[in-house]
């Protein structure tokens, strides 16, 4: 569980969540959403049990990101005060998290350069594991 998200009787969604119960302690919202990425990302081909924990944390903070987002679109990015009009304190934080999620994205190989440096995107010619098997072959 995140540990960011609030409960159903102080989130801003409120009633109109599919989840709501207003004696709720845990966003359930939130909750399947980051079961639901770390599921669907564990499943994928190249990764592996020991990417576990920076799948949960890539979830931990894709559903930040998420929760910030639903605030800011039923508030607002800009906080006025008097004549100023600036931006609301949390965009700072969530740029902070967009970039510790593209970041993570990159190191599970997620994103297309990433995926391209370690050659999910071409037909792999090569295998390293094939090359040391055809080197115990030769040596028997």
């Amino acid at each position: 569980m995140s540990g960011m998200a609030p409960s159903c009787h102080r989130c801003i969604t409120g009633d109109r969540c599919e989840h709501y119960d207003g004696e709720t302690k845990k966003c359930l919202a939130v909750k399947h959403f980051q079961e639901g990425m770390e599921q669907d990302i564990m499943s994928l081909p190249h990764i592996q049990e020991t990417d576990r924990f920076l799948v949960k944390r890539l979830a931990k903070y894709s559903a930040f990101l998420f929760i910030t987002d639903e605030w800011l679109e039923n508030t607002s990015a800009f906080v006025i005060e008097g004549n100023t009009l600036d931006f609301q304190p949390i965009i700072n934080n969530r740029i902070k998290q967009e970039v510790l999620v593209i970041r993570l994205c990159s190191q599970l190989g997620l994103t297309p350069d990433a995926r391209a440096r370690i050659g999910l995107n071409v037909a792999q010619t090569y295998s390293l594991a094939q090359a040391f098997n055809d080197v115990n072959r030769y040596e028997d």
